[in-house]
């Protein structure tokens, strides 16, 4: 590892790559996607230790790969872009990532999870939704960047980048009680694709659920965010999360009348059925797909 960084240091492959690909994405982007994906994938490998991710910042390499963010979901560029800045969030010190974390990262980040979320239709779509919003509540360490997540990509654009990404994550997070009647997910890819029975309980989802709540609670100190979140209706849908379920399988106040798996009581939470009995103390919206453990998880982030 050692001889690795002296060599990709004395070789200055580094501040070449990042240089080139910086003038290629702002020149003329998309003119050699082969170019671009393979530098992209060279510092993506270099940014698996923290020496190649400090050697990735003092080549400036952030801001460029923050550049792809804005291209097709589909490009293998963007993936490597998006692992780059995690690595380089999590493995660097403080005083080294704390100032490539800007409001223009920040939505960069809102606007390709956006896309996502509404057009992410394969499972490797949705990882890379979900890694977007891990690398989001990384970059919510920082209290100057805070409002970010609650103001809209472009207030001017389309539909869903009139949205913010805390107001979209929430959404998500909560598809199964009101994510349906969102105006703008209800257009989308996923929406379409959804087996309404058993998507809430997807791992997808969990995740979705777990780093959208984790989200949440890093920035809630922020008077914006803050009413983004009640007023998406957040809070009683996450409680809903924490509601036991009943003796029987169905909890407190389930409609008698609803029948299935599909069916949801007023809170939102999804009643149960002789034939789907929901572990003691676990709440019923939560029994599909998920070992007790993930479910314990996402409460404690709740």
């Amino acid at each position: 590892a050692r001889l690795q960084h002296k060599v990709l240091d004395e070789s200055a492959i580094l501040p070449l790559s990042v240089n080139v690909l910086g003038s290629l994405h702002e020149a003329a982007p998309h003119a050699n996607p082969v170019l671009e994906e393979g530098m992209a994938r060279l510092m993506r490998e270099v940014s698996a230790s923290p020496q190649g991710c400090a050697m990735l910042v003092q080549a400036g390499a952030v801001p460029v790969l923050a550049g792809l963010l804005v291209d097709d979901l589909q490009d293998e560029a963007v993936a490597c872009a998006v692992q780059v800045i995690w690595n380089v969030l999590d493995q660097c010190p403080q005083e080294v990532w704390e100032p490539l974390v800007t409001m223009d990262l920040v939505l960069l980040l809102s606007d390709l999870f956006g896309r996502l979320l509404s057009d992410g239709f394969s499972d490797k779509s949705k990882d890379l939704r979900n890694d977007v919003l891990l690398v989001a509540a990384l970059c919510a360490r920082v209290p100057t960047v805070l409002a970010a997540f609650a103001q809209p990509v472009n207030p001017e654009g389309s539909e869903l980048q009139q949205c913010s990404m805390l107001s979209l994550a929430l959404a998500g997070a909560v598809w199964p009680t009101i994510g349906k009647e969102h105006s703008v997910l209800a257009k989308g890819k996923v929406a379409q694709s959804r087996a309404p029975s058993r998507e809430s309980g997807s791992w997808h989802q969990l995740e979705l659920m777990k780093w959208t709540f984790t989200l949440c609670a890093r920035t809630c100190v922020d008077a914006d965010c803050l009413a983004t979140m009640l007023n998406n209706g957040i809070l009683a849908a996450s409680m809903s999360l924490l509601e036991p379920a009943m003796e029987g399988g169905e909890p407190f106040g389930a409609d008698p009348s609803a029948s299935g798996t599909d069916a949801f009581n007023a809170t939102g939470t999804k009643t149960g059925t002789l034939n789907d009995v929901p572990t003691a103390g676990v709440p019923a919206v939560l029994q599909t797909g998920w070992g007790p453990e993930n479910a314990r998880e996402l409460q404690e982030s709740v």
